[in-house]
């Protein structure tokens, strides 16, 4: 009773009043930014590496060059090695952006042709690339009696983490050592890539992949049982990556 005497007292003191309007919530920047580019809007783009000093200036009409390298590589709060500000000549909008990491900056000077422009921080990006024994260029030879699982039971979980971490840690070596000269493919970070789990009796894969209209790469992370232990209990061996041309 005292709850509903409550909503009826509610109910007489909201009578007649007008709601409060909701404040229209801003734009993403990036979704905008990417709004935009999509539909071809005029910009000036001023990329800097901080580090070295070097900078790279241009004004034009966005293209889908500008869509890969803005859209994958920058973000409002990366922690990368490149600075983009982009200005949008009919509104004035300016947007600061950051790189979100090494692998996004080799990615955005390959794809925008900037190895020139950008020649010291181009050399520390590949200088700091080691090429790591674990990582072999070509998929997993994998029996046809490997067996996909889904749904992944909870004590797995823990080795897909292991997995998506790992792959995140070989994805700048990845990217310079898979990538085609003539793709412009962006490989994902783990969090935006899909995943799948296989098993070959104590070898456990668990396998990520990303296409264009050109070109597809798949990524496979290994593990192997722990002798003598349980089905949670894996261990890392390896990651195989493969990019491969697929068709105009």
């Amino acid at each position: 009773m005292r709850l509903l005497a409550c909503a009826c007292v509610v109910s007489l003191f909201g009578f007649g009043t007008a709601a409060e309007p909701e404040k229209e919530k801003p734009k993403d920047p990036m979704k905008l930014i990417a709004d935009r580019l999509y539909f071809g809007a005029e910009f000036e783009l001023t990329l800097t590496a901080p580090d070295t000093g070097e900078k790279f200036q241009r004004t034009r009409e966005g293209v889908v060059w500008d869509q890969l390298v803005i859209n994958n590589c920058f973000a409002v709060e990366g922690k990368g090695g490149l600075t983009a500000v982009v200005k949008f000549t009919k509104t004035g909008d300016t947007f600061t952006l950051r790189s979100v990491g090494p692998a996004e900056d080799m990615y955005a000077i390959r794809t925008y042709q900037l190895e020139k422009t950008f020649p010291k921080h181009f050399k520390k990006l590949v200088d700091g690339v080691k090429d790591t024994p674990d990582v072999k260029v070509g998929s997993a030879d994998l029996p046809k009696t490997a067996k996909e699982i889904d749904p992944i039971p909870s004590y797995l979980l823990r080795v897909c983490a292991a997995a998506a971490v790992k792959y995140e840690e070989k994805r700048p070596e990845l990217m310079l050592r898979l990538k085609n000269e003539h793709s412009h493919l962006f490989f994902p970070p783990a969090g935006r890539a899909g995943w799948y789990l296989q098993r070959d009796g104590d070898r456990l894969f668990i396998t990520a992949g990303c296409h264009d209209k050109m070109y597809y790469a798949t990524f496979q992370v290994e593990f192997k049982k722990k002798a003598g232990g349980g089905d949670g209990e894996w261990e890392y061996v390896r990651v195989y990556g493969e990019e491969s041309f697929k068709g105009e």
